[in-house]
C-alpha cells in the first residue's frame, strides 16, 4: 500500500483498486468475525438463563415448556 495519496484540497485518500479490494475483504472478514462473536454470546447468555430458571422450582420457572415443545415449535418455523 505504498502508492496511497492524501488529496488535501478534496480531503480524500487515492489507493489503488487492489488495495481497496483487499481492505474490503478483510472488512468483511472482521465483520463476520464480531457477528459470530456477538452470536455465540447471545447463546451463552441465553443458555445461562435457561440453567438459572431451571434451578428454581417449577411453580416459579419463566420457562413453561418443555425440551421436545420447544424443538417440535422451532421445526414448524422452517
Amino acid at each position: 500500500m505504498s502508492n496511497i495519496q492524501h488529496i488535501k484540497e478534496k480531503d480524500a485518500v487515492l489507493i489503488p483498486i487492489k488495495d481497496w479490494e483487499k481492505m474490503q475483504n478483510e472488512l468483511i472478514r472482521l465483520r463476520k468475525k464480531v457477528n459470530k462473536a456477538k452470536i455465540l454470546n447471545e447463546i451463552r447468555t441465553a443458555v445461562i438463563e435457561v440453567e438459572k430458571d431451571l434451578k428454581r422450582p417449577p411453580e416459579l420457572r419463566r420457562i413453561t415448556m418443555t425440551a421436545e415443545e420447544l424443538l417440535a415449535e422451532l421445526n414448524n418455523e422452517k
